[in-house]
């Protein structure tokens, strides 16, 4: 996190926009796509409208990881695949939390997509869609990750 803020300050926005995008391999963005797919499944097809955001959009939260994790393991998450020893998942901030004002989502629900590996996590991309009632299964976040142990 901090090779990519030293760097956007370095390289300006233009650059900084390209660097998060870059940060994932090409694993990390066919898994952020199954995500999409499921995002987009579960929402009522009038509804849905989404609006790609990068992790710079949120620059202006400190500690924005710590936060959105903390998010993930009271809320639960989605679990999206199980990889070579990563786990990759989705947790879903809603309107009404704390974190959620923090981000500014005006009334859009948050999708935090995460890479787990090893004992890190690391939050690769954040994607909102407009809010909707949809009921996710979600499970705490050790599931999951136990599963691909």
């Amino acid at each position: 996190m901090m090779k990519r803020r030293l760097f956007s300050v370095l390289a300006g926005p233009f650059i900084a926009l390209c660097s998060v995008l870059a940060a994932m391999s090409d694993l990390d963005r066919q898994n952020w796509h199954k995500a999409t797919a499921l995002y987009m499944e579960h929402y009522p097809k009038q509804a849905v409208t989404s609006h790609r955001t990068t992790l710079d959009s949120y620059r202006h939260i400190d500690n924005l990881e710590l936060k959105a994790l903390a998010h993930a393991r009271s809320s639960g998450v989605i679990p999206i695949a199980n990889v070579q020893h990563r786990t990759y998942f989705s947790s879903i901030i809603k309107p009404n939390n704390d974190l959620h004002g923090e981000m500014r989502l005006d009334g859009k629900d948050a999708f935090a997509f995460w890479k787990h590996e090893g004992h890190t996590f690391e939050l690769l991309h954040v994607d909102t869609v407009d809010s909707s009632e949809v009921k996710w299964p979600l499970q705490p976040l050790g599931e999951p990750i136990r599963r691909s142990a």
